[in-house]
């Protein structure tokens, strides 16, 4: 009798231990993030982007009647911060980045407005831009739009479109035969895809 106590509560025991080593995967959603952790979209979260971007620029002056327009393209690349609050089904945030591998080396400080459809966040965005262009730097307005999914534990992908539209620069250029006044425009659209980490 006492044996067979015994046995039954070594039985318990050991299966009480089993059942408490199973409950954290057991728990896991299907990205590998226990079901008690905090939404994956609260918090503050870093990452890189990688694209290619298409770039138009339209200059008039120097004595033409018309402007003259030039096109570029080429690969872009860099980093991003940002820190985002989930409500619900929507997400709204706050993101900088900065582009690495351009010639322009652009960046942006962008506000964010999304919703999530199955765990994927489609998201707006628009904010204010700038460029270092040669011995000036330029500014202008940033708008876009963009998804982005959980792929494992708290990293996130995604794929971002970005119309970048600069400010007006105009100036002059002193010559043999007088000053010249010129002005130039420069818009450039983006397409990248995106790796975060999310730090909750």
């Amino acid at each position: 009798m006492t044996a067979s106590r015994s046995s039954l509560i070594s039985a318990s025991f050991v299966g009480m231990l089993v059942a408490f080593a199973a409950t954290p995967s057991a728990a896991n959603d299907q990205y590998g993030r226990p079901d008690y952790a905090p939404p994956i979209w609260t918090g503050l979260y870093v990452g890189a982007h990688l694209g290619y971007g298409w770039s138009r620029a339209e200059a008039s002056g120097f004595g033409l009647q018309v402007g003259v327009e030039a096109h570029d393209n080429g690969s872009v690349g860099g980093i991003q911060i940002g820190y985002n609050w989930q409500r619900g089904g929507y997400v709204f945030g706050i993101e900088a980045d900065y582009d690495l591998f351009s010639d322009l080396n652009f960046g942006t400080i962008r506000g964010r407005f999304g919703f999530l459809a199955n765990h994927v966040l489609v998201y707006g965005t628009a904010g204010l831009a700038f460029a270092d262009s040669g011995p000036d730097n330029v500014v202008g307005l940033v708008i876009g739009a963009g998804a982005e999914m959980p792929v494992w534990r708290n990293m996130t992908i995604g794929l971002e479109a970005l119309y970048y539209n600069f400010e007006e620069q105009s100036g002059t250029v002193n010559t043999g035969f007088g000053t010249i006044h010129y002005s130039a425009d420069v818009d450039t659209f983006v397409i990248r895809g995106r790796l975060n980490y999310h730090f909750n």
